[in-house]
């Protein structure tokens, strides 16, 4: 009898196992089914039975009474303004392309390898993005595109598993990215102005980063509204700069202003062959590889405008145009840099001085140093924009109960999303790591 009832034991605890995996596997079936419907289902607008009021005694006597038509016994609510492709796709990956790269490395990789191997390592670089918004576009144009920007795509496509994989390691570079723009913001801002001189004490760059962290992560709480706009004025600031280098070097070409340069500092012959020569920091004699590797970043940040597809009036459509009117503007202006100061300026010139685009710049060398900051710090905002949407949208989907418990809560709001981006940021840039990953001091 003990045999059989051991056996009875052990058939039933493995169709309590087997029950188990069917609820498993029923479960996950459901997800990936709700999260396909989501994408690829069309949703009609919600209709509310309105109210006919009849015209008073003053209409009346000013005009007929008409009969009523279908249509104004049914309102549709008040559709809330949504951002177009102007401001929510193309403006940020603007901001996050454009970066201090341009400012500060560009001109020394253009000594480096020549205008030659600069262009080549731009043309890859932006092939690179290229070809990734393409994939982007075309998942995107294929379906519907909810919040959440890429991990909305890949979850839809891929299944929830790789689409909550992906999302999290996303939702962390971008939250640890803002951290490093805004240490970057502010070691440019202590070292490129000489009035900062006086103000010297331990942790500076720390206490300035928390408090600026502070100041964006505030900005941020209040609204898309309000950061689109902080996100125009350093925008503006930053194109203004790069519009001033390029009238710069374009009047020293033409030998008619120098700036902080001189005449000797002029191209006696062009730029155009490879020339390496050693890092007097590190001692390493960079090749093409390490040129490639240090410009790419620079390419990075077309995902700031498909992070917003919560906000976008029309996702599948702005998407695509705002990514790859982005990268082709950006790519024109890196090469555009590249030849004007292969052409103009000498090569020691660019080996030796960090920034050569605002020694030549027109009509001040404050406007770029003013710049560098401003770009900076509009990458920190368009990365606490983002990063919060993100994880809401993870937690939205219910794949990863415990974080749909923290971040949601008992209220649908995405507040807990935006304090623990806010505090992630924080806690990164007041690591004291960090010091070592800030960029070389401004000159």
């Amino acid at each position: 009898m003990s045999l059989v009832d051991d056996e009875l034991v052990e058939i039933e605890a493995l169709d309590q196992n087997t029950e188990e995996e069917a609820n498993l596997s029923t479960n996950r079936s459901a997800i990936i089914e709700r999260l396909k419907t989501e994408m690829y289902a069309t949703r009609r607008p919600p209709v509310t039975l309105g109210v006919f009021e009849p015209p008073t005694p003053k209409q009346q006597q000013q005009e007929p009474l008409a009969s009523p038509r279908p249509s104004e016994f049914f309102s549709s609510p008040p559709a809330v303004k949504k951002l177009g492709t102007f401001k929510g796709v193309f403006v940020p990956c603007l901001q996050n392309i454009l970066g201090v790269i341009l400012f500060l490395r560009l001109t020394w990789i253009t000594a480096q390898g020549g205008t030659y191997a600069a262009s080549a390592i731009i043309v890859i670089c932006a092939m690179s993005t290229f070809l990734t918004a393409l994939s982007l576009s075309g998942i995107a144009t294929n379906g519907r595109v909810a919040a959440g920007g890429p991990y909305f795509l890949v979850s839809r496509n891929l299944g929830p598993e790789v689409g909550t994989a992906v999302g999290l390691m996303f939702y962390l570079g971008t939250t640890i990215a803002a951290s490093l723009y805004v240490l970057g913001a502010v070691e440019s801002l202590f070292d490129g102005f000489s009035q900062f001189d006086s103000v010297k004490w331990e942790m500076r760059s720390v206490t300035a980063a928390l408090g600026l962290m502070t100041v964006l992560a505030c900005i941020v709480s209040v609204g898309v509204k309000q950061v689109n706009k902080a996100a125009e004025v350093f925008l503006a600031v930053v194109l203004y700069s790069v519009l001033s280098s390029l009238v710069g070097v374009a009047l020293f070409a033409a030998n008619v202003r120098f700036g902080a340069l001189s005449q000797d500092d002029r191209s006696p012959r062009r730029t155009t062959l490879p020339k390496y020569r050693k890092d007097p920091d590190t001692g390493i004699v960079p090749d093409f590889q390490v040129l490639l590797s240090i410009f790419y970043p620079s390419v990075t940040g077309i995902m700031a405008g498909s992070n917003r597809s919560g906000v976008l009036a029309t996702p599948s459509q702005s998407i695509p145009v705002g990514t790859l009117s982005a990268i082709a503007v950006t790519t024109t202006l890196y090469l555009v840099f590249v030849w004007l100061f292969g052409y103009a300026v000498n090569r020691g010139v660019l080996y030796d001085k960090q920034l050569v685009v605002a020694l030549v710049a027109w009509p001040s060398v404050t406007v770029v140093k003013i710049g560098i900051v401003c770009s900076t710090v509009g990458a920190a905002l368009q990365s606490l924009t983002g990063a919060p949407r993100l994880l809401y949208a993870i937690a939205k989907d219910g794949t990863l109960p415990f974080l749909t418990r923290w971040i949601l809560g008992e209220n649908d709001k995405n507040h807990h999303a935006k304090r623990s981006s806010g505090f992630s940021s924080s806690s990164s840039s007041s690591s004291p790591r960090n010091e070592a990953s800030l960029p070389s001091p401004v000159n």
